[in-house]
């Protein structure tokens, strides 16, 4: 069986299409049936055909072993399986593949040709958990461009642990307990270690698979209640990055997950503040489900503004009104807390389901110094890592005196990267005959530097938005490490 998701590629892709294929296999024939719907774009065909069976585990990708063959629409968005259409005789390879859990069905799409839907062919009647390795994971945050995926499924009396991760920018410390575990905590708190787990490692010691056959523990009550509580992650230790080099909070599967970084440096204006926190907000059709935790807060937490957590309206850089209260836990100083899912469950519109696609929601904790909010996080697609740039006129190279403000953020992968965001009180309109009139350069803080990206500004004026559908761009690895080594700032002339 195979559950077919974007939140199942690698890298992520946040899309509403989804999917599932059944196999049947006796002896050397294997018989797939099933169906996709609601792609972003229409199929890739010319991409041999589209849909293929890859032969690679969870967190990596692989060669076509299988070329399946749908019965499209003719929007090219939907599709179907039909047996007599995909009856195949697999080879010695391909069976021990299959049997092993190390083989997966991708979808490929115009707007994503790398694949938009992806599921791993599983045992049916298995209940499935994942965990999407980054940096952007970990607290306090790394900005590595490693990557991995890491599922748990359960069965009736096991829970089995399989996936891959790579790209590691120091050895895997594996004086620390092997160097991977299954920790305690939910999204935003680190927590100890309940499972050691074995990995196979690479030649090279930057990377690793983790196998069925040695990750196979049983499945307590504890174990169980922790899963479905979102209180688990995995995390990866590296020489450089003790603590962790890449994390990823244990979700159940989905169609994709948004992530909400809370600091006080996004919100407006901006608050100096340590406390810190994260939020997952797993998206499946209309329902939306939050996890997660604040800590630190500089004062209580503000319980008199409708509980005092929220999630709200509005890209980087703009403020906008209460979509959904976020119930939390809170210790008896109102210091710290926790958003358990069961509490913090939610049915979805058309309009919400949009805007959290854009980006366009932002969870904002509000204390009793900082009432209008001393913690915020734009809800963000998963990705390696995220950066902020708040926009001033204090920044620039000669600083300007401006009222004008804004923000930006960015998932930076090594795949895809987005930009998305706003500005606005401008003293005269967006110079747009300046190449567009927005870009990312390349500069350290106080210095001018070339443009490195150009951005895209919708309804350019003394405000504007920077829509994540139009500023999705790849940037050389080259680029990644300039921005990584926080040497690129966004200018708006």
């Amino acid at each position: 069986w195979s559950n077919l998701f974007g939140s199942n590629e690698v890298p992520a892709v946040m899309t509403e299409a989804y999917g599932a294929l059944a196999f049947t296999v006796t002896g050397d024939q294997l018989v797939a049936t099933g169906s996709f719907s609601n792609l972003s774009s229409a199929l890739a065909t010319q991409i041999a055909g589209g849909v293929h069976l890859h032969i690679a585990s969870p967190g990596s990708n692989g060669g076509v072993a299988i070329v399946l063959n749908p019965t499209v629409d003719v929007d090219g968005l939907n599709g179907t399986f039909l047996a007599v259409d995909n009856t195949f005789t697999l080879t010695s390879e391909q069976q021990t593949a299959l049997e092993s859990g190390n083989m997966y069905v991708n979808i490929h799409s115009a707007n994503f040709q790398g694949g938009e839907l992806r599921g791993q062919v599983l045992a049916p009647g298995r209940t499935v958990f994942r965990a999407h390795l980054a940096a952007a994971n970990e607290i306090p945050l790394t900005t590595s461009l490693a990557s991995g995926q890491i599922l748990l499924t359960l069965t009736d009396t096991d829970l089995i642990v399989t996936g891959r991760f790579g790209g590691l920018e120091s050895d895997i410390a594996i004086a620390i307990a092997g160097g991977i575990h299954l920790h305690s905590a939910v999204a935003g708190n680190n927590g100890g270690v309940v499972i050691p787990l074995t990995i196979d490692i690479d030649a090279d010691n930057r990377g690793a698979t983790v196998e069925a056959i040695s990750n196979t523990y049983p499945l307590t009550p504890d174990i169980e209640e922790a899963l479905f509580n979102r209180g688990f992650y995995v995390n990866i230790h590296t020489l450089d990055n003790q603590s962790g080099e890449l994390r990823g909070q244990v979700l159940p599967e989905c169609q994709y997950v948004l992530t909400a970084p809370l600091t006080g440096t996004q919100e407006i204006p901006d608050v100096s503040t340590s406390a810190y926190g994260m939020i997952k907000l797993e998206v499946s059709g209309n329902r939306a489900i939050a996890s997660g935790s604040f800590s630190n807060l500089s004062s209580t937490l503000n319980t008199g503004i409708a509980g005092g957590a929220h999630i709200h309206m509005g890209l980087p850089g703009q403020t906008g009104g209460v979509v959904f209260l976020l119930a939390s836990e809170t210790d008896a100083d109102l210091l710290n807390g926790v958003f358990r899912p069961a509490a913090n469950t939610y049915t979805l519109d058309a309009g919400q389901r949009a805007a959290l696609r854009a980006r366009g929601m932002y969870v904002n904790i509000h204390s009793l110094t900082n009432a209008g909010g001393e913690l915020r996080g734009n809800l963000m697609g998963e990705s390696a890592n995220y950066f902020f740039a708040p926009l001033s006129g204090v920044s620039e190279a000669v600083p300007v005196n401006t009222a004008a403000r804004g923000m930006i953020a960015m998932e930076a992968n090594a795949g895809a990267s987005v930009a998305v965001g706003s500005f606005a009180n401008l003293s005269s309109p967006l110079a747009t005959a300046v190449a567009g009139g927005a870009h990312l350069h390349t500069g350290f803080a106080g210095q001018g530097g070339p443009i490195l990206q150009l951005l895209n500004v919708d309804e350019p004026g003394t405000s504007g938005v920077f829509a994540a559908a139009n500023n999705r761009f790849q940037l050389s690895s080259g680029a990644l490490d300039t921005l990584r080594e926080r040497m690129v700032y966004v200018n708006i002339h």
